[in-house]
């Protein structure tokens, strides 16, 4: 079985090779060192070494800060990925020397995702486990580094051999950027008045990096500010964290297929001394406002603009009259006019008026004071 799946892995990188250095062709010379299998493998592996190694710093530090772990965790991670250059750079270069250049190379490769399945399975997660993974694939990448120049001069002649290292580099850079984008994290900070980050969170696992809409609120009485957030795309779960990005709950607003992206907002729409999370669609989905409790009860629903609408509706909720309860103010996306709506807690419409220009079609933001 593992032998298929290997077999299956590697003719798909095989055919991913072919495709992307069949796209160069078209901006390379005929007698480009490009156009050589051997070459590609080369270039290959470095782009998918280095996509490795960023993946699995990033995902450590990703993995801290969902865990809450400090300013003095981060720095150890990243410590781990500075500390093997800085120390063993030169000793690389001389084990790279002692050994056959290919069977090292292919050695290194398979002990770092060796290293990376082992660690975690016999260690765990925590921190020290993570720095001592991220510090021995690191170690390894002192020797593959230096073996992969060595290996460029038997795919390359001495004319081409500039323009192999070039091209090596190349990969490498974007192996580093591949890395990162896979696993980039969108990441909620919480500052103070003054502009100091007081706490960090990673509301969505998996790389998601679609953006995220964001609102605070207290909704369980606590005297303490929550955060609730919401995709800006795709179909993912409103959710709700204390301050210091624990999860409290999590609820789908809008039934599948609905990808469209959800704008919230918080405030005591019921009176009851807690705040309620309102959601509305962004853009693509029709302006069709919610608002639930914190734990994902639907208290009211209601159309804020003509159901045809699909330019999105933006939110805000405030106390506009004085009476305690707070209200809903609605704004329209881009391709609406400048409606402004206010909407008591049964989600009949309490005021309304245009902004001028009452021609603009542009999308409007707002906020509330109380």
């Amino acid at each position: 079985m593992f032998g298929d799946a290997y077999q299956r892995a590697d003719n798909m990188l095989d055919r991913g090779q072919r495709h992307a250095f069949r796209w160069l062709w078209f901006f390379l010379p005929e007698t480009s060192v490009a156009k050589d299998l051997r070459f590609q493998q080369v270039v290959a592996s470095r782009f998918f070494s280095d996509a490795g190694q960023q993946a699995v710093a990033y995902g450590a530090l990703i993995a801290v800060a969902r865990s809450g772990g400090s300013a003095l965790d981060l720095a150890l991670i990243g410590m781990a990925g500075l500390l093997p250059p800085a120390l063993l750079g030169l000793y690389g270069g001389a084990v790279a020397d002692a050994l056959p250049a290919r069977v090292a190379l292919a050695g290194i490769y398979n002990l770092q995702a060796l290293f990376c399945f082992l660690v975690p399975f016999f260690a765990g997660t925590d921190l020290w486990a993570i720095f001592a993974l991220i510090l021995a694939v690191n170690i390894l990448g002192q020797v593959s580094g230096p073996t992969e120049s060595a290996v460029l001069p038997l795919v390359a002649n001495e004319e081409q051999l500039a323009s192999a290292t070039s091209l090596v580099h190349l990969g490498s850079s974007a192996g580093t950027a591949f890395g990162t984008a896979l696993l980039a994290p969108v990441l909620v900070r919480v500052f103070d008045e003054y502009g100091h980050a007081l706490y960090q969170f990673v509301p969505y696992e998996g790389g998601f990096s679609g953006g995220v809409n964001v609102a605070l609120g207290d909704v369980d009485g606590d005297g303490y500010p929550d955060v609730v957030t919401a995709p800006q795309s795709g179909r993912l779960p409103v959710r709700v964290f204390n301050r210091f990005g624990v999860k409290r709950s999590e609820f789908y607003p809008y039934p599948a297929p609905y990808r469209g992206g959800v704008n919230v907002a918080l405030g005591d729409v019921t009176g009851d001394h807690v705040a309620e999370v309102a959601t509305a669609p962004a853009v693509g989905g029709g302006p069709h406002v919610r608002v639930f409790t914190a734990a994902g009860k639907l208290l009211r629903e209601f159309f804020a603009y003509a159901k045809t609408f699909r330019g999105g509706v933006e939110l805000s909720v405030g106390d506009v009259d004085g009476d305690g309860a707070s209200e809903l103010v609605s704004v329209p996306g881009a391709g609406g006019g400048p409606h402004v709506r206010v909407f008591n807690s049964r989600g009949e419409v309490f005021s309304q008026f245009f902004v001028e220009p009452s021609s603009f079609r542009g999308g409007l933001t707002l906020g509330t004071i109380r």
